[in-house]
């Protein structure tokens, strides 16, 4: 299991990264303002940092697959940010509050059973709530390209 740690330059790149979003109109400030967010299978937590600095109320950063050592948990709690080292399927079992955003970026092109992560994470969503979902396009298409066979 890798140990999660981010730099400062790394947040600065996923904060630009974020605001290029924004111009485009693919995330909506109205959805990261005052608001709850979930970082989903989040890494190095470099986005959930850029969304607490982006004016989120809150956020979640939860990872199944990275380690979170307790010095960097605590780093990121005085960012307002929440690490567990977690799946969305327990997060959903433990969660307490409801996410008006969910981020996931490069998650669901990993997952074997989709519905059933869709269904937990429709599950965090508050009404009205968004999911935004930003995969690898071209392993989906190698994967068809297989199938297609």
């Amino acid at each position: 299991m890798k140990v999660a740690t981010v730099s400062e330059a790394r947040i600065s790149d996923r904060e630009k990264q974020l605001q290029r979003l924004l111009r485009q109109g693919l995330l909506s400030r109205d959805a990261i303002e005052g608001k709850v967010v979930l970082d989903w299978e989040c890494g190095d937590a470099a986005f959930a940092v850029a969304f607490s600095r982006l004016g989120a109320s809150k956020v979640y950063a939860i990872d199944s697959w990275v380690k979170f050592d307790d010095e960097y948990v605590d780093q990121l709690t005085q960012l307002n940010v929440v690490a567990q080292n977690i799946s969305i399927r327990e997060f959903s079992s433990v969660a307490t509050a409801k996410a008006d955003l969910i981020f996931a970026n490069t998650v669901t092109e990993h997952l074997q059973d989709l519905p059933s992560a869709f269904q937990n994470v429709f599950g965090l969503l508050k009404p009205n709530g968004y999911f935004f979902v930003a995969m690898i396009i071209i392993t989906i298409q190698a994967v068809l390209m297989i199938t297609d066979l």
